[in-house]
């Protein structure tokens, strides 16, 4: 292959966006399960702490 069709693909390489597409959807995606999961942690340590109220209170 010569020095100029290395270049080519080489500038071919760099102009293409696919892969960063890809990426910023995976970003989003790590992100999008971070929240959701920190949420339902939550969620759950607070409806554990209420279910064991009831059960004090018709104990």
């Amino acid at each position: 292959m010569s020095k100029g069709g290395v270049l080519q693909m080489i500038k071919r390489f760099i102009a293409d966006e696919r892969g960063a597409t890809a990426l910023e959807y995976g970003l989003m995606l790590a992100i999008f399960s971070l929240v959701v999961t920190t949420a339902l942690a939550s969620v759950g340590t607070n409806l554990t702490a209420m279910f064991q109220k009831i059960v004090v209170i018709f104990s």
